[in-house]
């Protein structure tokens, strides 16, 4: 066979298997779009941030935090971190950021720190530790919900400039505000051994000693309904018998009251009729003087007669 057939026969042979390797890659797509599950994915929509007014919507603090956790995600810093700041401001706030100077309002954490001045709490340092030192457990709430005034309490404390550790503060409070002494004694224990233990950690021990040691406050427990209607039923059959009772020993009162009523009626009269004797009709009077009947001696004209031993005397 000459070389020209040689080369045909190569061409011809290379074609097929070009074609060859289309139809192969072609089957191979059409059988990947066949086994293909019918999924669709949809990405998660970036979360949008609550503008802030200063007046109405969320708070200085809320916003804060927002705006922080935004800017992480973002990665954005310096002047851009800024200007993210305001342009999620409106109102009462995107004034304010009018009239501050450049040198704050290129400043992402003097922006927020402006804002936090203007529109957050104004409380002072005195009057927050005032109400942090008197805040102690009261008789019906548990230990869960005093921990979590204290750490509300504490969120304050960190944004007043010049205030104690907040985690320390509300721990020796935490100790000193507990309502059983046991426990209270149990946790100073606890603080002198591990004084660098956090305040969760703190918390949870101390929830959990309430639950082991019966002596010891429990965790609030919502009673079923049942038992709670069936308490109700019991509370109230008690009263109505208790009422019943009450008003049997009333009418018992009030008769003894009656009769001790006429039986001193009785006694009355009968001392009237003892001390008052019937008077004697004047005509059955006797005079002592004269010895005549009709009227008394203090009453009598008669002379008083002279007494024996005085008519010598008046002879000699």
């Amino acid at each position: 066979m000459s070389k020209g057939a040689m080369k045909d026969l190569q061409r011809q042979l290379d074609a097929l298997v070009e074609s060859l390797e289309h139809e192969k890659a072609k089957r191979e797509e059409i059988q990947a779009e066949r086994e293909a599950p019918n999924t669709v994915y949809v990405l998660e929509k970036e979360r949008k941030l609550r503008a802030f007014s200063g007046t109405e919507g969320p708070a200085v603090s809320s916003f804060w935090e927002d705006i922080q956790a935004a800017l992480k995600v973002r990665k954005l810093t310096g002047t851009d971190a800024a200007d993210f700041i305001l342009a999620n401001l409106e109102g009462a706030a995107r004034q304010e950021m009018r009239h501050q100077p450049s040198d704050v309002t290129t400043d992402p954490y003097l922006i927020l720190q402006k804002l936090s001045d203007t529109f957050g709490d104004c409380r002072t340092l005195g009057s927050l530790m005032r109400e942090i030192c008197n805040k102690v457990q009261r008789e019906e709430e548990t230990i869960a919900e005093f921990a979590f005034k204290l750490m509300s309490l504490a969120d304050q404390l960190k944004k007043v400039p010049g205030a104690p550790n907040a985690e320390q503060a509300i721990k020796e409070l935490f100790r000193d505000g507990l309502l059983d002494g046991v426990l209270r004694r149990e946790v100073k224990k606890a603080l002198i051994q591990d004084p660098d233990v956090s305040f969760i950690k703190l918390r949870d021990w101390a929830l959990d000693m309430a639950e082991e040691d019966r002596d010891l406050p429990r965790r609030r427990v919502r009673k079923p309904v049942s038992a709670v209607e069936a308490e109700t039923t019991q509370i109230t059959k008690a009263l109505v018998d208790l009422t019943t009772a009450v008003k049997s020993q009333a009418e018992v009162m009030e008769a003894l009251q009656t009769q001790q009523s006429g039986i001193l009626t009785r006694l009355d009269k009968q001392e009237t009729q003892t001390t008052r004797p019937a008077r004697i009709p004047k005509k059955d009077l006797r005079c002592h003087r004269c010895q005549k009947m009709g009227h008394l001696a203090r009453e009598c004209r008669s002379p008083v007669p002279v007494s024996p031993a005085v008519i010598p005397q008046q002879e000699n």
